[in-house]
């Protein structure tokens, strides 16, 4: 069996230990299609011998473009006799399920590892105009719930984590990395970390789940919130935030949130860290883990935590319940909630034995559920039983007519994307406006001038309530009311 894995994350490596995994151990042809051949990603292929193409692997914002993505994919693909082609990213994931259905791939499977496209209103449009093209979808239980209720078969779900190497998080009586002389804290502070980037604060937008409004995925904030009441119940605790910010606006963020502990009265209790590149011994000197994230798949920063036996608190959302069962494995508490934060983080604290015995239990269930050996092993088992249910692979008739039937397709998604698009912006109120969100979307998709004639189209689109410049140029005024988007935009990108 040969199998592709299509990947545009240019900095994870992860997935290629799971691609190795099942070419040393069950004997299959690996080869990979990736944005980018520099840094860590293309290192690791050459140094493992896997073969690899560089791909564009970018929705962008042009239709044609997209098309011609796809079909180069796809042709890829058809030369290379692929059984099975993998997307990861939301990006890549489009593009690999389109390319390889129009390929005709027996199993052609999308790996989730976030979740923020299917929270987000116009991602999740995308994805479930297009979801219908894996033979396969794998993750969590969270994230096979959201498939389910798009209405995707039993059959096309399977269960699956991330995967993380336990070996090179081995508890015992290693090294730490000495934060409490680091950074001036007494022998007996106890240290509560949150490993995690600082990412830009998300506006609200159709490609944002309304949870994540104003704030950053990763719940920085709401450990700072919850910071004063640990300290009145326990003063001897220390805060350390593990991690930088990404970007300009992450680092943004970031020095906001120094702030904001200035502004709490905390800020000569906590300490911003920065990356640390040895992350077991980091680990071992902290007390207890927390991960308040706002969306989350399996979080690595968590599971790390647990192959270190390190008391958890984590928030009940995502793939983060998969791994935290509350009061075995660790302690959930709800999203964007400060005050039952403090009280877990506080609980805990106060009672170590108990700590020690989930984290014990969290190392566990990590080893049962997500080591990279175990992973493969479950990949290579739902591909064979896909395959086996496949009706063949590379029929030309198929291929022809699924060739012709995606240009139809992306001009249908285009449509539906500006539609939904305009309706999270500008909710229509009356008759008009519906005509005018119709036109809009039927012009995207180049199907308004062919029903109703061009003429017709024109006259009745730059009319009173239409979209369109007298000339006939987008964009004017969408619906009454509403503000003018910017020239030639019809989003597709997340």
């Amino acid at each position: 069996m040969r199998i592709c894995f299509v990947s545009g994350i240019v900095v994870d490596v992860d997935w290629l230990v799971e691609l190795k995994a099942l070419r040393d151990q069950h004997g299959y042809e690996i080869a990979a299609v990736v944005a980018s051949d520099e840094g860590p990603t293309g290192d690791r292929l050459r140094a493992w011998d896997i073969p690899y193409h560089v791909r564009r692997l970018d929705l962008g914002r042009d239709r044609a473009a997209i098309y011609d993505a796809i079909l180069d994919l796809a042709r890829l693909f058809r030369r290379e006799g692929y059984d099975v082609v993998q997307g990861h990213d939301f990006n890549s994931a489009v593009l690999a399920r389109a390319a390889a259905w129009v390929a005709d791939v027996p199993v052609r499977a999308t790996r989730v590892l976030g979740t923020v496209h299917l929270e987000a209103p116009l991602s999740r449009v995308l994805e479930q105009a297009t979801c219908w093209m894996n033979t396969l979808l794998l993750g969590v239980d969270y994230t096979l719930s959201q498939y389910r209720s798009m209405g995707v078969p039993p059959a096309r779900l399977a269960w699956i984590a991330s995967s993380v190497d336990p070996t090179k998080f081995e508890v015992g009586a290693g090294r730490g990395a000495y934060l409490r002389q680091a950074f001036g804290f007494s022998e007996d502070s106890a240290l509560v970390g949150l490993v995690g980037h600082f990412y830009p604060r998300l506006a609200p937008s159709p490609w944002t789940p309304e949870l994540m409004y104003g704030r950053c995925a990763k719940g920085h904030e709401d450990l700072l919130r919850a910071a004063p009441e640990i300290l009145e119940a326990l003063p001897h605790v220390r805060f350390v935030m593990l991690g930088g910010g990404v970007g300009a606006e992450g680092r943004a963020h970031l020095e906001e949130m120094k702030d904001l502990a200035i502004t709490l009265g905390v800020s000569d209790r906590v300490v911003f860290a920065g990356a640390h590149p040895d992350m077991p011994a980091v680990l071992r000197d902290l007390d207890v883990c927390v991960q308040p994230s706002l969306t989350e798949n399996l979080a690595r920063a968590t599971m790390e935590a647990l192959l270190m036996e390190r008391p958890v608190v984590a928030s009940r959302t995502g793939g983060l319940v998969d791994l935290i069962e509350d009061g075995v494995t660790g302690l959930l508490t709800p999203p964007k909630d400060p005050q039952r934060l403090a009280a877990a983080v506080v609980w805990l604290l106060r009672h170590p034995q108990e700590g020690q015995a989930m984290g014990r239990a969290g190392r566990q269930r990590v080893l049962e559920k997500a080591s990279p050996q175990g992973i493969a092993g479950r990949l290579a088992k739902q591909y064979q039983r896909v395959y086996d249910q496949s009706g063949g692979r590379g029929r030309r008739v198929v291929r022809w007519y699924r060739e012709r039937l995606l240009r139809q397709g992306l001009r249908f998604v285009f449509g539906k994307l500006v539609w939904a698009t305009l309706r999270f912006h500008q909710p229509p109120r009356s008759l008009p406006e519906h005509v005018n969100l119709f036109l809009l979307a039927s012009g995207v998709a180049e199907w308004g001038p062919w029903i109703l004639g061009l003429n017709l189209y024109r006259r009745w689109a730059t009319g009173p309530f239409g979209f369109l410049s007298a000339d006939g140029s987008f964009p004017r005024q969408v619906v009454r009311g509403a503000s003018k988007p910017s020239a030639g935009s019809s989003p597709t990108n997340s």
